[in-house]
């Protein structure tokens, strides 16, 4: 049951979402006392809540959303660094104790920094990129790290037009499933007391494609930019990070 306690579609500031989660605890009461039912017999479907508080929402989901044992499916529109989902939501999440926490990115994973107007551009803050970073040295090809490095220095020396991709390599060892394996082991909830599963789906670059006509928008995702500028960005940001560097990698770029 998709139970209305306050939510509010469209309207994210806080202050303006203002949940009641009582009416849920209310209405498992009457139910249960009506019906001579055990305790939470109805399960409910938790579903927005934006700009309330972590208390708010932890009450809501413990009157029936999720039960001792459970799986628990929680969507996502992206997964870009995954700080919020590792400090806050997990945490919060575990409280209701599920056996499983799956995490559903309906974008595909973010490898590559964007120069087009959203600013992504520090590669070293992708999480994706974290997860593939701790591959190659859990597979024992930390000189990847250096190799396309020279690489990237190599692009940069070309001519802007007939630049590439170098930061692609990085990727190509691990399949889209073991680099999402490995974010599930980052953003891992610790120091919690909860000691159940957690994964991490995407939504795969094919099925994007599948879905969308026309351009997608997806270099994000697939590092195939439609300007030349943007092969200079992706390779410049891997330059960046190799170099300790923060900050943006296309200030310097005359694009």
């Amino acid at each position: 049951m998709a139970a209305a306690f306050g939510n509010v579609h469209g309207v994210y500031k806080p202050g303006n979402v203002q949940l009641t989660p009582t009416i849920l605890r209310d209405s498992q009461t009457h139910i249960q006392d009506k019906h001579s039912t055990g305790q939470n017999p109805v399960d409910f479907v938790f579903h927005g809540g934006s700009g309330s508080s972590a208390t708010e929402i932890a009450e809501a989901i413990s009157y029936g959303v999720v039960k001792d044992g459970d799986s628990l499916v929680v969507l996502d529109d992206s997964i870009v660094r995954g700080t919020t989902l590792k400090q806050s939501i997990l945490k919060i999440l575990a409280r209701t104790n599920p056996a499983r926490i799956v995490i559903c990115s309906t974008a595909p994973q973010i490898r590559y920094p964007d120069c087009y107007g959203i600013d992504m551009s520090e590669m070293g803050k992708f999480i994706a990129f974290q997860a593939t970073i701790n591959l190659l040295e859990k597979h024992g090809k930390n000189a990847l790290v250096e190799e396309v490095y020279q690489d990237c220095l190599t692009e940069m020396a070309k001519p802007e037009n007939e630049r590439r991709n170098a930061v692609k390599k990085l990727y190509a060892g691990f399949t889209d499933t073991q680099i999402s394996e490995e974010i599930a082991r980052i953003v891992y909830p610790e120091d919690i007391g909860w000691h159940g599963e957690v994964e991490v789906i995407y939504l795969t670059v094919e099925k994007l494609l599948e879905s969308i006509a026309g351009p997608s928008g997806d270099w994000y995702f697939t590092g195939n930019y439609p300007t030349a500028g943007g092969y200079s960005v992706v390779n410049r940001a891997y330059m960046h990070w190799r170099e300790g560097k923060i900050g943006r990698s296309y200030d310097q770029l005359p694009l």
